[in-house]
């Protein structure tokens, strides 16, 4: 994550020396002494410069607990894929694992049969939960982006595609009003960092350039106008999140989901030995590097996954 953060700046930073930033691009109508517009662009470089560290360490720590509750899921999935491959068993003295092998019975509930009569035993109504839970999250991250809570992570980190209809230049090639917008969008929306930031970039001698214009009152003019048409996808953004959450759709998911998987008193009861098994072997291999804290699992996939990368 860090990487596309810092690849995102860079882009910033880039289009602000090549001077097709929003706020450069449109000080160029007017024609300045070189060596002034100079310094603006050296003192809004260093401005983002000095703004990446605690950009960055901000969105870490949200992404750190993202990413502890998606291990914690991922744990307990990979518990269950243990128990639905008929093996369960802990961790005893020294770190030995003691493998049980499970077996399923014909206590089937009620809920389950009358939705399939096919499923006979505790062990295929298992693996049938499972498979209602993974088209049930298809079917969430389907809904997630047809509301456009999210867009999948495309090649290009700095583009998206706006909520605010009139967005400047919208459409769907990124833009340098995009790029300016992922960093600056919410400093810009609070008065006193949008000042800041203006001080930051009119200093030393700008600050008295009146030739041929008044510099730093032209400069807050078109950060103020930016300020605003930035203000109207936030604001959109806003309202699009409030009312998703307050909608019947997305509360069919955040609500009652328990019950409408998993309906009161649905049990799953197994038989279980301590006798060992002709896969032992395997089995303890398995609850080993469920409980090792260690990853086991390819790159591509959360199969045997207890550490994620940020």
């Amino acid at each position: 994550m860090d990487n596309k953060i810092k690849e995102i700046f860079d882009k910033v930073k880039l289009e602000i020396q090549d001077q097709t930033n929003p706020i450069i691009n449109e000080l160029n109508t007017v024609e300045w002494q070189p060596k002034d517009l100079a310094a603006i662009i050296t003192n809004m470089t260093e401005y983002i410069d000095n703004l990446y560290p605690d950009f960055s360490s901000g969105i870490f720590t949200t992404i750190q607990e993202l990413i502890t509750i998606e291990q914690e899921y991922v744990q307990s999935l990979r518990k269950i894929n243990l128990v639905a491959d008929l093996t369960d068993g802990k961790i005893i003295d020294k770190g030995v694992p003691r493998p049980y092998s499970l077996s399923g019975t014909d206590k089937v509930s009620e809920s389950t049969i009358a939705e399939d009569d096919t499923i006979t035993t505790t062990d295929d109504e298992l693996w049938n939960d499972l498979q209602k839970l993974h088209l049930l999250l298809e079917e969430y991250y389907e809904f997630l982006q047809n509301k456009r809570i999210f867009e999948p992570i495309g090649d290009d980190v700095v583009n998206f595609f706006p909520i605010y209809t009139y967005f400047i230049n919208s459409g769907e090639v990124p833009t340098p009003e995009k790029t300016f917008f992922l960093v600056m969008a919410r400093i810009l929306d609070d008065r006193t960092k949008r000042q800041e930031f203006v001080d930051s970039v009119i200093k030393g001698d700008l600050v008295n350039v009146k030739d041929p214009q008044k510099l730093k009152k032209k400069f807050e003019n078109i950060v103020d106008d930016l300020e605003k048409e930035y203000s109207k996808e936030l604001k959109a953004e806003e309202k699009l999140y409030k009312d998703f959450k307050k909608s019947s759709e997305f509360k069919d998911y955040s609500e009652g989901l328990d019950e409408k998987l998993y309906p009161k008193g649905k049990t799953r009861k197994f038989n279980y030995t301590t006798v060992p098994a002709p896969n032992k072997d395997e089995q303890s291999t398995a609850i080993k590097e469920l409980y090792d804290g260690q990853n086991h699992g390819e790159d591509a996939t959360y199969i045997g996954k207890i550490k994620f990368n940020s």
